[in-house]
């Protein structure tokens, strides 16, 4: 007798096993979906760079390919890559919208006579004038200096020949007339570019 109810307590447990495992998968999904982290995750300082880049500091456009000295260049400016990026300006911070489909050339910080005046370059395969058709429908209530191609923000309607203009906010519109022209420290300008567009901003 004591046999037989073993051997029938081993066949109740085989029917439950499936039972068990399937608790034990839809309490692990449900653990999953509600955010508990089973084996906690290992976070460097570069991909929390990146994290917080992705968020609400999000880069105005992205990237032309870094140049083959690039990284020697970092070193000698006494800068890492990493910090540079986490500089870069969103398009919140611009202050105006980026061309769709431009890349980020240039950025340079303290722009003119160090003030607080920064610089960013994108580059676009379209011509000049789709782009600067494309800003005339996006920047209403700028001034728009045709002969220069330029946008400057409403009431700051200054002489595009002065020093006050390079260190007034403004949208300038460049083709493209040589191969580097847009080329900056570590970013090489693309070789389909036709257009440049300088952005000035604080």
């Amino acid at each position: 007798m004591k046999n037989l109810h073993t051997h029938l307590g081993n066949q109740q447990e085989s029917k439950n096993f499936p039972g068990t495992i399937y608790l034990l998968s839809l309490f692990v999904c449900v653990l999953a979906f509600s955010g508990f982290e089973i084996a906690p995750k290992t976070v460097t300082n570069r991909s929390k760079m990146f994290y917080a880049d992705s968020s609400s500091n999000r880069m105005a456009a992205p990237l032309a390919k870094f140049k083959k000295d690039a990284d020697s260049w970092f070193k000698k400016m006494g800068i890492t890559k990493q910090k540079w990026l986490s500089q870069l300006p969103s398009e919140k911070k611009l202050g105006v919208p980026v061309y769709p489909g431009a890349v980020i050339t240039v950025y340079q910080q303290g722009f003119y006579d160090r003030s607080t005046i920064s610089e960013l370059i994108l580059t676009s395969p379209d011509p000049a004038k789709k782009i600067e058709a494309w800003y005339t429908n996006k920047l209403k209530g700028w001034i728009h200096n045709k002969t220069y191609h330029a946008f400057l923000p409403p009431n700051k309607n200054v002489d595009v020949m002065s020093d006050k203009y390079a260190a007034t906010p403004h949208v300038e519109i460049e083709q493209a007339m040589s191969k580097n022209q847009f080329d900056g420290t570590f970013l090489k300008q693309p070789a389909n570019t036709k257009t440049g567009i300088v952005i000035r901003y604080k």
